[in-house]
């Protein structure tokens, strides 16, 4: 905590740790109280922030396992391939390995549901990279970092193979959303995300006022303004629907090029 002329400023807890020539810093979650004083923008940025690098993780996350799989995580775990599969885990589980998580990814029963017996004990283990920041009633082991499922997104089921799509099924290019943030928060572990249907309206999505943080295949991370057309986010989610998308300005920070 620091202290201006009798002003308590609340510190921002910090992790950091090296990974070769690279210092790797972590911000932890920050609630937002009823009295959140004058320095609420500043933590509100810092959170908004730290989002970001979550989701930029997880996106990196998914090309580490496209490298290794050629293709991308199945949106879930199945017991089996083809028709009559039952989900198991979530991609969110997968991807465990790729984002410095493997010793928690091998605690888990592959060929089990996320709620058995053993798997469910594993739900308060949930990695801070899927935590959201600033999440109002935030609960442990609930996350917002979701991805659309449905026809013509990047998460499309496939009945022929255990992995997902591959980014040669991305005529669209890079600029098909990966990963967003939902509003509703699911368990990490579930195979439970954002249904998705281009004729039907759209899922909620995003936690702030004015923008929805979302993850590109490209992996740029930015927020979407939320006055972005309802056309133009499916846009953007189908990976093969051809469509044309203005330019859309993003709300603050950004990594994309």
């Amino acid at each position: 905590i620091l202290d201006f002329n009798d002003t308590k400023i609340p510190g921002v807890p910090i992790s950091y740790r090296f990974n070769g020539d690279r210092l790797r810093l972590g911000f932890e979650s920050m609630m937002l109280t009823s009295d959140p004083g004058p320095f609420a923008p500043a933590r509100a940025a810092a959170q908004r922030t730290q989002t970001r690098a979550n989701l930029k993780l997880i996106a990196l996350g998914m090309h580490a396992y496209h490298g290794a799989h050629k293709a991308l995580p199945a949106a879930a775990l199945t017991d089996i391939v083809g028709a009559g599969a039952k989900p198991l885990l979530s991609w969110r589980v997968a991807i465990l390995p790729f984002i410095e998580q493997g010793e928690l990814y091998r605690q888990f029963k592959l060929d089990e549901p996320w709620d058995s017996e053993h798997n469910k004990k594993l739900i308060e283990k949930m990695p801070a990279a899927f935590r959201t920041p600033g999440a109002p009633n935030a609960k442990p082991g609930m996350t917002h970092y979701q991805v659309f499922v449905g026809p013509g997104t990047a998460f499309e089921p496939r009945n022929d193979r255990r992995h997902g799509r591959t980014f040669l099924e991305f005529p669209d290019g890079t600029d098909t959303l990966l990963v967003v943030e939902g509003t509703n928060a699911v368990l990490w572990t579930k195979p439970d995300d954002l249904p998705f249907d281009p004729k039907q309206p759209l899922p909620k999505v995003g936690l702030d006022a004015d923008s929805i943080d979302v993850a590109f295949a490209s992996p740029a991370v930015i927020s979407l303004p939320r006055t972005i057309a309802a056309n133009e986010l499916k846009a953007l989610i189908t990976r093969n629907g051809n469509e044309t998308v203005g330019a859309i300005k993003p709300v603050g920070i950004s990594d994309a090029p």
